[in-house]
């Protein structure tokens, strides 16, 4: 399944949650950020990991220690150029699991 297909799960359901998406695909020379996005005067810094079968493990663990530095070097980037201050910065990931061809989606809160 196309990775555009999650993200857009990921963004449907922070929008019922009362997120406000900032950006999404923000690209940095470090890598990208799916979505930005606040609510409650936290920032989010969200990955957004989709599986079609768990064969090979669960959407989250795909969030490996790399990926993980490349999303919060690019987060830092992005806050030197944004000046508005926010009480928490959160770094999440939202994963979606299709193995039993039923939609399931998890928000990890502070997953890294």
């Amino acid at each position: 399944m196309d990775g555009k297909i999650y993200e857009q799960q990921a963004m449907d359901y922070l929008n019922k949650n009362q997120f406000r998406i900032i950006t999404h695909n923000y690209r940095t020379i470090k890598g990208e950020i799916d979505i930005i996005a606040e609510k409650d005067n936290d920032l989010h810094f969200i990955e957004v990991k989709g599986r079609e079968n768990s064969y090979f493990g669960s959407p989250e663990e795909y969030v490996t220690k790399k990926k993980q530095q490349n999303i919060k070097a690019s987060a830092k980037e992005y806050m030197s150029h944004n000046k508005k201050s926010y009480r928490y910065i959160t770094f999440d990931v939202i994963a979606i699991d299709y193995s039993n061809k039923l939609s399931t989606l998890t928000f990890f809160e502070n997953a890294f």
